[in-house]
């Protein structure tokens, strides 16, 4: 996305938001935000004790390539698992519908 569609997203948000204002539009955890501010991954200000971020940085930190994940080189077709390897789950289905089952007990 662009920077123009967050603003648009963002348009009705106050141009300088607090923490908890982050947390809700970001839809993740305190701590999650605080540690993004800590790295200074989202700029922000702090007056006092109070930490304060203006919209301009938020949209930043969301249209930065560098914070986006990209795909795993180790993960073949980024799925958790490849034709190559074993599936646990389907083996365990498998010895379920093979073994016979104990009537009365």
């Amino acid at each position: 996305m662009t920077e123009r569609h967050y603003y648009s997203m963002f348009k009705n948000e106050k141009d300088v938001l607090t923490v908890p204002e982050v947390i809700r539009l970001l839809r993740i955890g305190k701590n999650s935000v605080y540690a993004l501010i800590k790295e200074g991954k989202i700029k922000s200000i702090k007056q006092g004790k109070k930490i304060i971020v203006p919209k301009v940085c938020l949209v930043e930190f969301l249209t930065d390539e560098k914070n986006y994940q990209t795909p795993s080189p180790n993960v073949t077709n980024n799925r958790w698992t490849s034709a190559n390897t074993c599936d646990s789950l389907s083996l365990a289905r498998e010895k379920t519908k093979d073994k016979p089952t104990k009537k009365g007990a």
